[in-house]
């Protein structure tokens, strides 16, 4: 099973937007899965 993080940065692969989150906003999972979404965004910018 992944986690959150690893989860964000796949949604964020495959195109999804933030706001697909799944995880609600008072879980630490919805933290952790926008700090993968945003780490992929991350890499974008430095490449």
């Amino acid at each position: 099973m992944q986690n959150a993080f690893d989860e964000g940065a796949e949604a964020r692969l495959s195109g999804l937007p933030e706001t697909a989150n799944p995880y609600p906003v008072e879980d630490d999972e919805h933290l952790d899965w926008n700090d993968g979404w945003a780490s992929i965004d991350d890499v974008d910018e430095e490449g």
